[in-house]
């Protein structure tokens, strides 16, 4: 029957077949989580129904196990090809694989809770509300994978694996230098910039934060010299720090040029000075070598059509603030307004902590504000010490992105939100 078949369609016959297979896989797994909190509560109630298999655990400790077996694929899969938050939904069951919640799920809940007020609340409801639950799954996608994370060194492994391929697009890119949207360079540099690479993605701005996002992370693989990370890691974490630096300078994001510099000199202070003192004349030495980025650099920054842009943005979405300041507008009825009032579209503000108060309020910036002070600011003034390395890294990584989002909405893309809370949750409890 199959030799009658075209070649297309023997191959989608085989694809049906294959997925049946897995489909009659899974079914015959009927639980999720042996030691999770949830499961224990189901647990509970069963026990006063009835006693549980010992087969039927089997299968729920199995279930855990393929979950396991295919986090280190779900992690490479999002680092590339992230494109909305139905990417990250498969993290979720990791949510369920703790037997207690650490002390850092406590405002993170809190920031969920208001969100959904501020959804349920917001003109733009119903809409809202869907937007909530899409922000939501990239929360606690990431919240289950840096918990899962925790004294493991896959996710890093990973890590490399990706940066590398999305570094070697970046070469193959400036070395083919291709056309791209004139709206990526203002009218004044026009000519100035040979190329502007995306590296996996679609856009420069999106690839230099999550390089500039990495940089402090292959430093804690290249310094960390406790035995967590193995010689081959740590080798590979210093070239692929070095190769970052070009591929971060070919994106011509200034915004993540700002972020990286941040990010390194945080993760250098206050022991380390001489390193940053060698890091200033290096950009110094590399913007004399490289012309193009004297006009990047140098031609006025504040004045160039870009920020212009983003300053007409932040203007006249202000009133959508003094309408709602409590509440916020959502996210459907921001992008309506920048729709239909603007001569550029966008579906943005370029500006992550605006972008919050129009959407959601004030009291969501409060709620920010005192997250990273809690949690982020205040651990990192203690001191240093080679355990926190790690420590250290994630949280230069965590505070050079909210550097990043004066000018840009670096929770837009579903990768960087996604990368924030996998960080903060990679954070140990103090």
């Amino acid at each position: 029957m199959t030799k009658e078949l075209s070649a297309t369609s023997y191959w989608l016959l085989q694809l049906v077949l294959c997925l049946q297979k897995v489909v009659n896989a899974l079914l015959k797994v009927r639980g999720l989580v042996k030691d999770s909190r949830i499961f224990m509560a189901v647990q509970w109630l069963r026990k006063k129904l009835g006693p549980v298999g010992v087969e039927e655990q089997q299968d729920q400790l199995q279930w855990r196990l393929y979950w396991e077996h295919f986090f280190p694929a779900m992690l490479f899969f999002v680092l590339l090809f992230s494109a909305d938050s139905l990417s990250f939904i498969f993290f979720l069951p990791g949510l369920l694989f703790s037997s207690s919640f650490p002390r850092r799920i406590r405002p993170v809940l809190l920031w969920s809770a208001w969100s959904f007020v501020s959804a349920l609340l917001a003109p733009s409801f119903p809409s809202a509300v869907i937007s909530f639950f899409q922000e939501t799954t990239i929360v606690l996608s990431g919240l289950a994978a840096g918990f899962y994370s925790r004294g493991k060194r896959e996710w890093f492994q990973i890590i490399l694996l990706s940066l590398a391929l999305v570094i070697s697009l970046t070469f193959l890119q400036a070395y083919a230098a291709p056309p791209f949207p004139p709206s990526w360079v203002p009218l004044s540099e026009k000519g100035k910039i040979p190329f502007r690479v995306t590296g996996a993605g679609d856009n420069p701005n999106l690839t230099g934060l999550y390089l500039a996002y990495m940089l402090p992370l292959l430093l804690v693989g290249w310094e960390s010299k406790n035995g967590y990370w193995k010689k081959i890691e740590s080798s590979c974490s210093g070239i692929l720090f070095f190769l970052s630096l070009p591929a971060l300078i070919f994106t011509f994001s200034r915004t993540s040029w700002v972020a990286a510099v941040f990010t390194l000199v945080f993760y250098w202070l206050p022991n380390e000075k001489g390193k940053i003192i060698r890091l200033i004349l290096v950009i110094i030495i590399i913007v004399c070598i490289f012309p193009p980025l004297v006009a990047r650099i140098l031609h006025h920054p504040f004045q160039s059509g870009t920020f212009e842009y983003r300053v007409r943005i932040w203007k006249e979405t202000w009133g959508l603030v003094q309408k709602h300041p409590v509440t916020g507008v959502g996210k459907e009825a921001l992008i309506f307004h920048l729709h239909h009032t603007q001569t550029m579209r966008a579906d943005h503000l370029h500006n992550l902590y605006l972008q919050l108060i129009v959407e959601k309020g004030i009291p969501s910036l409060f709620i920010i504000f005192w997250m990273v002070y809690n949690f982020i600011l205040i651990p990192s003034s203690r001191s240093i010490h080679q355990s926190s390395l790690l420590e250290r890294g994630i949280r230069a990584a965590l505070l050079g992105q909210l550097v990043a989002g004066l000018t840009e909405s670096v929770w837009n893309p579903p990768l960087l939100h996604f990368l924030f809370w996998f960080g903060f949750a990679l954070l140990r409890e103090d």
